[in-house]
């Protein structure tokens, strides 16, 4: 015995397959869609939060740079001052106990910065 098809059953088949097909692929193009969106949103944040650090660092960078230049015009002063005072050179131990502290200063100022910025690296690994 022969099965014979109504064309337009056929017809109806075909069209409700290439439907879901259809419907199928726009689910798996959303998906990717919202993906891709999400993935955008992340690389916009991740963006914000490295403009925000650099701009972070670079006032600190300019205000350990003007630190360090009104420590070099004390120091000039001060060796200066010392050198009138005692009409000879400079003085060895006042030269050396002002770059120490001025050193001591300016690492602590380095390792709380760095700190800092470790801080945003920690939380790019995520």
């Amino acid at each position: 015995m022969t099965n014979i098809w109504n064309p337009d059953q056929v017809r109806e088949v075909k069209e409700e397959l290439r439907n879901m097909r259809l419907e199928a692929h726009t689910k798996q193009l959303s998906k990717e869609l919202r993906s891709a969106r999400a993935a955008l949103e992340q690389e916009r944040k991740l963006r914000k939060v490295q403009s925000d650090t650099i701009k972070v660092l670079w006032k600190e960078i300019q205000s350990l740079q003007m630190e360090n230049e009104m420590d070099y015009n004390s120091f000039d002063n001060l060796n200066r001052q010392h050198f009138n005072e005692m009409g000879r050179g400079y003085s060895g131990d006042v030269q050396r106990a002002t770059l120490s502290k001025n050193m001591r200063v300016t690492e602590r100022k380095l390792s709380r910065l760095l700190a800092g910025a470790s801080m945003y690296e920690d939380s790019d690994s995520s």
